[in-house]
Protein backbone atom coordinates (compact mmCIF):
# COMPACT_ATOMS: atom_id res chain seq x y z
CA UNK A 1 0.00 0.00 0.00
CA UNK A 2 1.20 3.32 -0.73
CA UNK A 3 -0.11 6.47 0.49
CA UNK A 4 0.75 9.96 -0.43
CA UNK A 5 -1.17 12.18 2.02
CA UNK A 6 0.90 15.40 0.75
CA UNK A 7 2.87 16.66 -2.41
CA UNK A 8 5.97 15.88 -0.70
CA UNK A 9 5.47 12.86 1.74
CA UNK A 10 5.73 9.00 0.74
CA UNK A 11 4.44 6.48 3.04
CA UNK A 12 4.73 2.58 2.12
CA UNK A 13 4.02 -0.92 3.64
CA UNK A 14 3.71 -4.37 2.32
CA UNK A 15 3.24 -7.61 4.02
CA UNK A 16 3.40 -10.97 2.52
CA UNK A 17 3.41 -15.02 4.27
CA UNK A 18 4.18 -17.61 2.38
CA UNK A 19 3.41 -21.28 3.84
CA UNK A 20 4.17 -24.84 3.60
CA UNK A 21 2.65 -27.11 5.97
CA UNK A 22 3.67 -25.86 9.28
CA UNK A 23 5.98 -23.62 8.57
CA UNK A 24 5.42 -19.74 7.80
CA UNK A 25 7.51 -17.14 6.57
CA UNK A 26 6.43 -13.48 7.19
CA UNK A 27 7.91 -10.17 5.31
CA UNK A 28 7.14 -6.80 6.36
CA UNK A 29 8.37 -3.59 5.39
CA UNK A 30 7.59 0.28 6.15
CA UNK A 31 9.09 3.24 3.79
CA UNK A 32 8.72 6.78 4.56
CA UNK A 33 10.44 9.55 2.23
CA UNK A 34 10.13 13.25 1.28
CA UNK A 35 10.42 15.09 -1.27
CA UNK A 36 11.61 19.20 -1.70
CA UNK A 37 14.07 20.77 -4.05
CA UNK A 38 16.51 20.11 -4.22
CA UNK A 39 16.26 17.00 -1.38
CA UNK A 40 14.86 14.20 -1.22
CA UNK A 41 15.30 11.76 2.23
CA UNK A 42 13.95 8.37 3.06
CA UNK A 43 14.00 5.55 5.82
CA UNK A 44 13.04 1.69 5.19
CA UNK A 45 12.33 -0.83 7.51
CA UNK A 46 11.91 -4.49 6.70
CA UNK A 47 11.57 -7.70 8.78
CA UNK A 48 11.19 -11.12 7.84
CA UNK A 49 10.21 -13.64 10.13
CA UNK A 50 11.26 -17.79 9.66
CA UNK A 51 13.50 -16.78 6.90
CA UNK A 52 13.52 -20.32 4.40
CA UNK A 53 10.97 -21.36 6.72
CA UNK A 54 13.39 -21.91 9.17
CA UNK A 55 11.88 -21.31 12.69
CA UNK A 56 13.55 -18.14 14.76
CA UNK A 57 15.79 -17.02 11.27
CA UNK A 58 14.81 -13.84 11.49
CA UNK A 59 16.60 -11.23 9.58
CA UNK A 60 15.83 -7.12 9.86
CA UNK A 61 17.26 -4.26 8.00
CA UNK A 62 16.64 -0.40 8.53
CA UNK A 63 18.16 1.82 5.25
CA UNK A 64 18.40 5.63 5.55
CA UNK A 65 19.44 7.77 2.63
CA UNK A 66 19.71 11.01 1.43
CA UNK A 67 20.39 12.81 -2.35
CA UNK A 68 21.05 16.41 -2.71
CA UNK A 69 20.64 18.04 -6.21
CA UNK A 70 23.93 20.64 -6.34
CA UNK A 71 22.60 21.52 -10.25
CA UNK A 72 20.24 19.88 -12.59
CA UNK A 73 23.59 17.64 -13.38
CA UNK A 74 25.52 17.30 -10.53
CA UNK A 75 23.80 15.59 -7.40
CA UNK A 76 25.25 14.26 -4.31
CA UNK A 77 23.81 10.83 -2.24
CA UNK A 78 24.48 8.71 0.90
CA UNK A 79 22.97 5.70 2.11
CA UNK A 80 23.53 3.98 5.89
CA UNK A 81 22.33 0.47 6.30
CA UNK A 82 22.23 -1.68 9.71
CA UNK A 83 21.08 -5.53 8.94
CA UNK A 84 20.89 -7.60 12.18
CA UNK A 85 19.52 -11.45 12.37
CA UNK A 86 19.25 -14.66 14.94
CA UNK A 87 21.69 -16.93 13.65
CA UNK A 88 19.96 -20.46 14.26
CA UNK A 89 21.58 -24.13 14.01
CA UNK A 90 19.06 -26.65 14.51
CA UNK A 91 21.01 -29.39 13.62
CA UNK A 92 19.86 -30.11 10.18
CA UNK A 93 19.84 -26.24 9.03
CA UNK A 94 22.37 -23.39 9.70
CA UNK A 95 20.98 -20.26 8.95
CA UNK A 96 24.00 -18.30 7.32
CA UNK A 97 22.71 -14.64 6.75
CA UNK A 98 23.94 -13.53 10.50
CA UNK A 99 27.91 -13.33 8.36
CA UNK A 100 26.10 -10.38 6.59
CA UNK A 101 25.03 -8.61 9.95
CA UNK A 102 26.62 -4.92 10.32
CA UNK A 103 27.11 -1.73 8.88
CA UNK A 104 27.10 -0.45 5.20
CA UNK A 105 27.14 3.02 4.39
CA UNK A 106 27.81 4.58 0.72
CA UNK A 107 28.42 7.88 -0.58
CA UNK A 108 29.20 9.73 -3.21
CA UNK A 109 28.54 12.06 -6.53
CA UNK A 110 26.54 11.62 -9.87
CA UNK A 111 26.65 13.30 -13.19
CA UNK A 112 24.03 13.09 -15.33
CA UNK A 113 25.24 15.13 -19.08
CA UNK A 114 21.13 14.72 -20.24
CA UNK A 115 18.54 12.09 -19.64
CA UNK A 116 19.75 9.01 -20.57
CA UNK A 117 23.47 9.28 -19.22
CA UNK A 118 24.86 8.88 -16.11
CA UNK A 119 27.92 8.96 -14.23
CA UNK A 120 28.55 8.19 -10.63
CA UNK A 121 31.82 8.17 -8.68
CA UNK A 122 30.98 6.33 -5.07
CA UNK A 123 32.86 4.91 -1.75
CA UNK A 124 31.29 1.59 -0.05
CA UNK A 125 32.04 0.73 3.26
CA UNK A 126 31.01 -2.63 5.10
CA UNK A 127 31.66 -3.37 8.81
CA UNK A 128 30.25 -6.89 9.34
CA UNK A 129 29.87 -8.08 13.08
CA UNK A 130 31.57 -11.76 12.45
CA UNK A 131 34.68 -10.33 10.40
CA UNK A 132 38.12 -9.35 11.68
CA UNK A 133 38.22 -6.96 8.33
CA UNK A 134 36.35 -4.07 7.36
CA UNK A 135 36.04 -3.44 3.63
CA UNK A 136 35.94 -0.60 1.71
CA UNK A 137 35.62 0.72 -1.80
CA UNK A 138 35.45 2.72 -4.65
CA UNK A 139 33.13 2.35 -7.61
CA UNK A 140 32.85 4.00 -11.04
CA UNK A 141 29.43 3.22 -12.52
CA UNK A 142 27.91 4.04 -15.66
CA UNK A 143 24.32 4.23 -17.30
CA UNK A 144 23.16 4.61 -20.86
CA UNK A 145 19.84 4.50 -21.59
CA UNK A 146 19.07 3.30 -25.49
Amino acid sequence: MTLLPVDFLTLRGYWDIYSISDSNQMTAGFFAGIKFKPFSLGAEYVFQKNNKLIKGNDHSGISMFATYNLTDKFKVFGRYDLMTSVEIDDGANVATWSSRDGDFVIGGVEYAPNKNVKLSLNYQYHRFDKATTDVSSIYLSLLAKF
